[in-house]
């Protein structure tokens, strides 16, 4: 945001944010092996990796006892140490294609910020992106995910509504100040 900021400072045009949520990863196993071919790790540590998964067993405990053993065919292993890092290979080697330079798109762990000068191509990028996302079992999560306008003076601001849309046509919330990793970033202007 602060990259944004100032920017912003040194230009005259507004600025539409869009701060997401990707929220699901159910992904196939063959996924993080494919990101992390992609990015150049050697084959020798993805089939390490990869013994690691390989016939993962758990059981599920409640106030009725325990379950059966059954094997975990998809996502990450909670509690890993290694399971942050290949989710972020998979978002990475995933939208490749679709990322933009910083302070443009700025993405860390599941949360994802996508910035523009045109509200029109905002719409186009956030769509390009969760088409990526998508594509390899990831889901945005249209509920947290929120809009913000920003402009350099308040004049030029004019109270503007930004309606931006999943793929299900879902409106996005729009907000006046957004929480990215733990800190409240209200919209840059002045009065």
């Amino acid at each position: 945001m602060n990259l944004l900021k100032a920017h912003l400072k040194r230009k005259h045009y507004k600025f539409y944010h869009l701060h997401y949520y990707i929220t699901s990863y159910k992904e196939t196993r063959e996924v993080s092996y494919w990101s992390l071919r992609r990015k150049g790790i050697s084959e020798k540590l993805v089939r390490v990796i990869r013994s690691m998964y390989d016939g993962a067993m758990t059981t599920v405990r409640s106030g009725q006892g325990k379950t059966s053993a059954f094997e975990i065919k998809v996502g990450v292993h909670q509690g890993s140490c290694l399971s942050p890092l290949l989710f972020i290979i998979v978002m990475d080697a995933d939208s490749e294609h679709v990322q933009h330079d910083v302070p443009w798109d700025m993405l860390y762990a599941d949360d994802l910020i996508i910035a523009d000068i045109s509200s029109a191509k905002l719409q186009e990028r956030f769509g390009e992106w969760q088409e990526a996302l998508e594509r390899k079992g990831l889901k945005v999560n249209a509920d947290k995910t929120e809009t913000m306008v920003c402009a350099r003076t308040a004049e030029s601001l004019q109270i503007e509504s930004l309606q931006i849309t999943d793929k299900n046509g879902k409106v996005l919330k729009q907000v006046e100040n957004f929480k990215y990793l733990g800190f409240s970033n209200p919209c840059p202007r002045r009065k």
